[in-house]
């Protein structure tokens, strides 16, 4: 399955959030059970996310409604402060109960600097 493409603007000290929809076939795909990862890197090359989120432990990732496949990726205000890159890449991994990894988007992240800090 070839991923979907987005390019996100992240604006320091701002929140993001991203509501998203799993479908295949134009179908929702069910979610009860999975699990859901993204990261943003510099590069993809790049050793090191500099945004780690998950809808486990480290957090960020909910998936709110699982039966309609319906997603939400939030990042904080505190961790876009902390981001020192312009620019990076990003995608969104969903992996079911049985093991299999789907990416399901991907893209570039663009940065924006910002004046009013906490």
């Amino acid at each position: 399955m070839t991923p979907g493409k987005l390019n996100i603007d992240l604006y320091a000290f701002a929140s993001f959030t991203l509501p998203l929809v799993w479908t295949a076939a134009g179908l929702p795909v069910d979610l009860t059970g999975w699990k859901a990862r993204m990261q943003i890197r510099e590069r993809t090359s790049s050793a090191t996310p500099v945004i780690d989120l998950d809808n486990g432990l480290k957090g960020g990732i909910e998936i709110t409604a699982p039966l309609t496949g319906a997603i939400n990726i939030k990042i904080t205000d505190e961790q876009t402060g902390l981001l020192t890159i312009k620019a990076g890449v990003h995608d969104i991994v969903l992996e079911s109960p049985g093991g299999d990894s789907h990416r399901i988007l991907e893209g570039t992240v663009t940065i924006h600097p910002g004046v009013t800090k906490p």
